[in-house]
């Protein structure tokens, strides 16, 4: 199993245990595994985008990179997977919450 930089968070006995467990499985097991992991990391990003939504509201000043490019606009609308940010220039975004900055008012 190739080291990845979180691995440092988990013990190395639990890859060891993982490896030896995966390489036990037969495919239909290993396929029921991938089912549900992906289920999982759907929850997960499900989560996190509703953790993200939480903090933004309708004319928040908010910003975003796209192509290294900052945008820097409102939101105008909300919805479950995304926000819709008019930038600047009167162009219109949908964009992942997980994505945007909150810009501070000046006081």
């Amino acid at each position: 199993m190739g080291k990845q930089s979180n691995q440092k968070l988990i013990p190395h006995d639990f890859w060891e245990n993982a490896d030896r467990t995966i390489k036990g499985m037969t495919e239909e097991q290993v396929r029921i595994l991938h089912r549900k992991t992906g289920e999982r990391l759907r929850l997960i990003d499900r989560v996190n985008q509703m953790q993200a939504l939480s903090k933004l509201s309708v004319t928040d000043r908010v910003s975003f990179m796209r192509n290294d490019k900052r945008i820097v606009g409102t939101i105008i609308r909300l919805n479950r997977r995304t926000a819709t940010v008019l930038d600047n220039d009167r162009n219109s975004w949908n964009v992942s919450p997980s994505f945007l900055k909150k810009i501070a008012h000046k006081s």
